[in-house]
């Protein structure tokens, strides 16, 4: 969640969460980088899989408990230290 505030407002005047194109868009313009240098590894498929990737974004899906992944099976993991040996350069 990113949230905004106005000049010396304690409260949020306006919160992005996931799955909006505004978020991803602050998200990328606060990085500074482009929407295909940026990976996302989560374990909901919608949120954190499915929404990212039609911003630009590359996204893993973790697997927890069982639950299914998707058909893509290169680009989902049992755990967290198996998706980031596997991305990350040696």
């Amino acid at each position: 969640m990113i949230g905004a505030s106005a000049p010396n407002d304690a409260v949020p005047t306006a919160v992005l969460g996931p799955g909006s194109a505004s978020f991803y868009a602050e998200v990328t313009r606060r990085l500074d980088v482009s929407p295909s240098q940026i990976l996302l590894i989560g374990d909901d498929w919608e949120n954190d899989v499915a929404a990212p990737r039609k911003f630009g974004w590359q996204a893993t899906y973790l697997r927890r408990d069982g639950k299914p992944g998707d058909s893509d099976k290169s680009n989902s993991y049992d755990s967290l230290r198996d998706a980031v040996v596997d991305i990350l350069p040696a």
